[in-house]
């Protein structure tokens, strides 16, 4: 229950009502008011009263006999015999007030009309109320145009935030653009939501560049990633995939296979480094169609190669394997030239351990290498 004696300092007028409306006292400046709650100029009290003797407050407004608005504050109260009253505190608003709410109106109307950025305000259903003339133009619509129309018709994936987000938008003409949106909310009588306000700010241009630079930066890692001659993995993303392949806990089954041409060095001397260029893509190519789409086939330098398959079983594995040995004997024919060409393969499985398992690939594709050599 709040106390009397301050509340009379706080309003101009003091009003304590009894629990039917009756105004029992009466502190400061004098009103003809009897009875709030048969008064017919206070339209709605009613209700508001009777949340009051059920102890909460409440504050609305008034203009009595054509006088200018006035603020009523109504709190419980216990009286002095226990018994349950309603204290409403009256206040006028300042003289000045009214002048200076207008000489502000007039300002922010000047400011948001000559803004450089986009401004609406939107109800609480997001229908447009007002819109500046920069975001009509903006929009390439009129300000007559947008009023009434839902936010998702300019903001089609438009999820009902607040605060700072970024947004597309889509102009009468179906241009896409985009925009930074700065969103207040807004709360009428008792904290209601009665819509919103938005700064939008356009960063179409700013996006763009963001864009193509991302798509820059991605090109460059893919190329410094990607074998010039082939367009297969070079050694960097081979070694950065084997390295996550055996640092997985746990382990997902995988093989690895080392493949090596044989004699190319012959071909090179033989018949020039373009015929031995065409013979590496000929080959990378043959590789690709033979191993599943997931697998990562990489040119590890000269004329070395190596495949990652990943989430192979050893009998998947094996499968893959069988089918590269059938294509790694082949004939090339450039210009005038027939080169034949050969390689020598081996093969680990992650089973037979993760550690080791490059070197045992390794080790048995050079031991295929010495028996062809043998024969």
């Amino acid at each position: 229950m709040q106390h009397l004696p301050l509340l009379t300092t706080l309003f101009e007028s003091v009003l304590v009502c009894a629990e039917d409306g009756t105004v029992m006292q009466r502190y400061g400046q004098s009103l003809d008011i009897k009875n709030v709650l048969q008064d017919d100029r206070l339209i709605g009290l009613s209700n508001l009263f009777r949340e009051c003797l059920a102890g909460s407050d409440f504050e609305t407004y008034f203009s009595l006999d054509q006088r200018e608005r006035t603020r009523w504050r109504g709190v419980p109260y216990a009286t002095e015999e226990g018994k349950t009253a309603v204290v409403i505190g009256i206040e006028s608003p300042p003289r000045h007030s009214a002048p200076r709410i207008r000489q502000s109106a007039g300002e922010y109307e000047f400011v948001i009309a000559n803004m450089r950025q986009g401004f609406w305000r939107r109800n609480a259903k997001d229908a447009i109320i007002f819109a500046n003339e920069y975001l009509a133009n903006w929009l390439e619509t009129t300000i007559d145009d947008m009023v009434g129309r839902h936010i998702t018709e300019f903001i089609p994936l438009y999820e009902g935030r607040s605060g700072r987000f970024e947004a597309e938008f889509v102009t009468k003409t179906g241009i896409r653009r985009r925009a930074i949106v700065a969103s207040a909310p807004l709360f009428g009588p008792k904290g209601r939501s009665s819509g919103h306000i938005d700064v939008i700010t356009d960063i179409t241009a700013e996006h763009a560049l963001r864009t193509r630079l991302v798509a820059e930066v991605q090109k460059m890692s893919r190329l410094a990633m990607t074998d010039t001659l082939t367009g297969l993995a070079n050694r960097a993303e081979f070694v950065g995939e084997l390295e996550r392949l055996t640092g997985q806990d746990p382990i997902e089954p995988f093989a690895l296979v080392m493949i090596d041409l044989d004699r190319f060095k012959e071909v090179n001397d033989q018949h020039g480094h373009v015929v031995g260029d065409h013979v590496l893509i000929e080959f990378a190519a043959r590789l690709r169609v033979a191993v599943r789409e997931s697998d990562l086939v990489s040119r590890l330098g000269g004329d070395e190669f190596a495949i990652l398959l990943e989430k192979a079983p050893r009998e998947i594995a094996l499968e893959v394997v069988e089918r590269l040995a059938d294509r790694l004997s082949f004939q090339v024919t450039v210009g005038k030239s027939e080169v034949q060409v050969g390689a020598s393969i081996g093969w680990a499985h992650s089973d037979d351990g993760v550690a080791n398992v490059l070197q045992s690939a390794d080790r048995r594709m050079y031991r295929d290498k010495r028996k062809k050599k043998g024969a």
